[in-house]
C-alpha cells in the first residue's frame, strides 16, 4: 500500500471513497448519456451569437446523445488513491490540485463536455485556476496512463501538456500544472514583465473571432467578446506576463496574430 501522505506538502482530506463508491464509478463511467443528463446538458446550452449576428440562426447546441463515454479501466494506483481519500485538495511545491470524488467525475465528463472534445480523457480535479489534469485513455486498457493538463476553457488534445505518465508521479509532481502547460519560453527580456494586449482590428471570420477568443478570453462571454472586437482598437487584456502574450502570439495563425499588439500596461489612475 502506498503511503499517500507522504507525498504532499499540505492536505485538505477528505473521507475514504467506500467499496460502494467505486464499484458505481466504475459501472457508471462508461454507460452512455441517460435520457435524463441528455436533456440537462442541452438545456444548459444557449446561443452564444447575439440574435444580429449571422451566426445566430445557424447555432445548434451539443447533442451527446452518441457521446463515447471512457470506458478503460482505471489504474490500480488510482483506486487505492480514492479509498486512501475520495476528493482531497493537496499541494506539493507549487502545485496545487484538488482531486474530484468519485460522485463527480461523470458529471465533469458530461456538463464540461468533455466526452465530445476529448474522447477517452477522464478528469481527475483542477488545479483552481480552471486548469484539468486528465487521464488520456485513447490508447486502451493500460496498467497506468498518461496525465495531461488543459485549460477548462479550451479542451482539445492539441492544446495539452504532458504532466506525468503514472498517477504516483503526478501525485509528486512539484510543478504547478500552470508552468507546465504554459512554460515560459526563453526571452531576451523580462519575462515576467507585465505587459497588455491589444486588438488593433477585429479579426475577419467569425471563426478566427472564436478562436482569438479562445485563446484569450475562454471565461467572457461572446457577446461581450465580440463587441470589445466591434470597437477596436481596444485592450483585450490589460495586464498579463510578456511571456503570456508572446505565448499567445506564437500559438495563433499568422492572421489572427496579425490583429493584436503587445503594448505596455494602462497607466493606472
Amino acid at each position: 500500500m502506498t503511503n499517500w501522505e507522504s507525498n504532499f506538502e499540505e492536505i485538505t482530506p477528505a473521507p475514504p471513497a467506500r467499496e460502494v463508491d467505486i464499484r458505481n464509478l466504475i459501472q457508471r463511467l462508461s454507460q452512455p448519456p441517460t435520457l435524463a443528463e441528455i436533456a440537462t446538458i442541452i438545456a444548459n446550452q444557449s446561443n452564444p451569437f447575439p440574435v444580429n449576428d449571422p451566426q445566430h440562426c445557424a447555432y445548434r447546441p451539443l447533442d451527446p446523445t452518441h457521446w463515447q463515454m471512457p470506458s478503460a479501466p482505471l489504474p490500480a494506483s488510482y483506486l487505492e488513491f480514492l479509498s486512501w481519500s475520495d476528493g482531497p485538495s493537496v499541494r506539493r511545491g507549487e502545485r496545487e490540485f484538488g482531486f474530484f470524488g468519485t460522485r463527480d467525475i461523470r458529471d465533469y465528463v458530461l456538463n464540461y463536455h468533455i466526452a465530445y472534445y476529448m474522447p477517452g480523457a477522464i478528469p481527475l480535479g483542477l488545479d483552481g485556476g480552471g486548469l484539468f489534469a486528465m487521464f488520456d485513455t485513447r490508447n486502451g486498457p493500460a496498467d497506468e496512463y498518461p496525465i495531461l493538463a488543459v485549460e477548462a476553457g479550451a479542451l482539445d488534445y492539441s492544446e495539452t501538456a504532458l504532466l506525468a505518465t503514472s498517477f504516483l508521479d503526478f501525485c509528486q509532481g512539484t510543478t504547478s500544472i500552470a508552468d507546465v502547460l504554459y512554460p515560459p519560453p526563453p526571452l531576451h527580456e523580462d519575462p515576467g514583465r507585465p505587459v497588455a494586449l491589444v486588438l488593433l482590428k477585429s479579426p475577419a471570420s467569425p471563426k478566427h473571432i472564436s478562436a482569438l477568443h479562445r485563446a484569450v478570453s475562454p471565461t467572457t462571454p461572446i457577446a461581450s467578446f465580440l463587441a470589445v472586437c466591434r470597437n477596436a482598437p481596444a485592450v483585450l487584456l490589460a495586464e498579463l506576463p510578456y511571456w503570456r502574450s508572446e505565448r499567445i502570439l506564437q500559438e495563433l495563425p499568422p492572421e489572427i496574430a496579425a490583429c493584436l499588439r503587445v503594448e505596455d500596461p494602462p497607466v493606472r489612475p
